[in-house]
């Protein structure tokens, strides 16, 4: 996995938590690894320190997660910093709607690989325009 910026990827555990497997590219946590609960109220934590773009050119992390039948999600700050774990579990669970204070884009993509085959589910409490998801079925044929 590559990775750059504030979005975080993160493992749906059997208990309901979310275990977060990387680290945000900010100034609230610029050189060690941070607790996510402390990064979140950071107000520092807008300001990016890597993130994909062509001019400045810095290298994503590169990650190497092993998968299973559990729930990976990715998920933007909005969701990872601007919502408690509670509210969190319940967006995921499409309990959540619109939001009224004022906050970060909120949104999160459940990835689920199973033995059968894989599924993505876009999980949002507002259409997003500028994401898509594409399913792509590799060609068979040589």
């Amino acid at each position: 996995m590559l990775h750059a910026g504030d979005c975080l990827v993160g493992r749906l555990e059997d208990d309901g938590r979310i275990a977060w497997l990387t680290q945000p590219h900010t100034l609230a946590n610029p050189l060690l690894p941070a607790a996510i609960e402390s990064v979140a109220k950071d107000p520092a934590r807008h300001r990016l320190t890597r993130s994909f773009r062509s001019k400045r050119f810095i290298a994503p992390d590169l990650n190497s997660i092993q998968l299973d039948d559990r729930p990976l999600l990715v998920a933007t700050d909005g969701f990872w910093a601007e919502l408690d774990a509670c509210q969190q579990v319940d967006f995921i669970g499409g309990r959540v709607g619109m939001v009224e204070q004022e906050r970060d884009d909120c949104g999160a993509l459940s990835i689920l690989r199973g033995q059968s085959g894989s599924g993505i589910d876009l999980i949002e409490a507002e259409a997003t325009p500028n994401l898509y998801a594409r399913a792509h079925k590799p060609n068979l044929r040589r």
